[in-house]
């Protein structure tokens, strides 16, 4: 009951019915429950933004999967904290934990989980702009999904392969890897991949100077993502509807205003960005360098020099603290 409850958004909701299922695990003493019952908690939480309690219930289930030799639970619970550090931008961290991740995954011949994991790490280093790396785990990923006929997957790893050639400058690329993955999401019924999918072909047309398709996209977007509560997409849709022509600025601000403290650390680079870009309010940029120093921060050392130019958007938050001397 309480995963239904959170794949339809009620995740307060879900977190009631994973509490009831944890203490009855506990007062039975079945520790094989207790840990499924933590992991279900941990992902709801995150889904609330109460990321340090998340962290809590992953590291408990890993400790209870550890505890009592169960392989593939460990292994859950290493992608499920691998996830929560991507959200919170410790790329360093997310990377480790993917790897550990797919490394069980492998040695227990999981191939559903390897595709998973392996898809999650090429994502990671797509986001430290480590593009031909990220490519071939994506590629991986999708030949898995395509072998054991999983469309979600498929789809997933479509728009992953999207983001690396937006993130080399091949825009019609993105465009139809995006529009391929998008067509999975339909095709399985997955709404909230369906409304990130509508908002990265937004931004992807309005690029192109197509706003008029543009603005469909990222209203259909905006649409599925206050109906699935999906913080992120509400955001990201706002914003960028909000830099079209006769945009809605103080809308914008106003969902942003709501929902930052459940966004993951990547949207709020980028939301960031793209408020200053409609406000002209140099506290948007300010924060955004502060982000973007935080990745910085986290991310693996080999990477720490480069993170900055490799990606973008990181580039083009650099361009502008040049230009207005921040």
């Amino acid at each position: 009951l309480g995963n239904v409850l959170n794949a339809e958004g009620r995740y307060n909701e879900a977190l009631t019915a994973h509490e009831e299922n944890l203490s009855i695990a506990t007062t039975i003493g079945y520790r094989r429950g207790q840990l499924i019952a933590a992991a279900n908690m941990g992902i709801v939480l995150g889904s609330l933004g109460r990321f340090d309690e998340a962290r809590a219930r992953h590291e408990a289930s890993l400790a209870i999967a550890r505890e009592i030799g169960d392989r593939r639970g460990e292994g859950v619970a290493l992608g499920n904290l691998g996830l929560l550090y991507g959200y919170l931008g410790r790329l360093a961290d997310a990377k480790a934990h993917y790897e550990q991740d797919l490394a069980i995954a492998r040695e227990l011949g999981e191939r559903r989980r390897d595709g998973a994991a392996t898809g999650n790490l090429g994502m990671t280093l797509a986001h430290l702009g480590r593009y031909d790396a990220a490519r071939g785990h994506h590629d991986a990923a999708l030949a898995i999904a395509r072998a054991i006929g999983d469309r979600l997957s498929e789809g997933i790893a479509h728009g992953n392969l999207g983001a690396i050639a937006e993130g080399t400058g091949d825009l019609e690329q993105a465009l139809r890897l995006r529009a391929e993955a998008l067509s999975s999401f339909e095709g399985v019924g997955y709404r909230a991949g369906e409304a990130a999918a509508h908002v990265v072909l937004g931004r992807l047309l309005a690029a192109k100077g197509k706003p008029d398709e543009a603005r469909r996209h990222l209203e259909l977007a905006r649409a599925m993502a206050e109906d699935l509560e999906v913080a992120d997409a509400i955001v990201l849709s706002a914003c960028h509807l909000a830099l079209l022509p006769e945009g809605d600025v103080s809308h914008a601000l106003a969902v942003w205003e709501e929902h930052e403290m459940r966004l993951e650390h990547i949207t709020k680079l980028e939301a960031r960005y793209l408020l200053w870009r409609t406000t002209s309010d140099p506290q948007h940029l300010r924060k955004a360098r502060e982000l973007l120093e935080h990745l910085v921060r986290h991310a693996p050392p080999e990477d720490q020099g480069e993170i900055r130019v490799r990606v973008p958007l990181h580039r083009l938050i650099r361009e502008a603290l040049s230009l207005i001397h921040i």
